[in-house]
């Protein structure tokens, strides 16, 4: 009968994995600018920018709602705003 035995290696431990941080969600309001087959564009007032309909799908990672007032609030994480200079 043989034995057979785990050797130990000398890697380092794994560390524990951190819950990944909640993105904030940030709202702007914008105005509607024109629109294609893949994407919407949008005015904040200072700056056109463009937003990936894949995006604003129901299962996307940002939200589009029409105001009264005729303008539009998009609801994103606050990176993203960042990343495109509009925040």
């Amino acid at each position: 009968m043989s034995r057979k035995f785990l050797r130990q290696t000398k890697t380092a431990a794994r560390t524990a994995r951190r819950a990944m941080p909640r993105q904030q969600l940030f709202d702007i309001a914008v105005s509607f600018v024109h629109e294609t087959p893949k994407a919407v564009c949008y005015n904040n007032g200072t700056k056109d920018f463009w937003v990936p309909k894949s995006a604003l799908s129901a299962d996307g990672y940002i939200q589009a709602e029409d105001n009264k007032d005729g303008s539009i609030t998009l609801t994103a994480p606050e990176s993203w705003f960042y990343e495109r200079g509009l925040i």
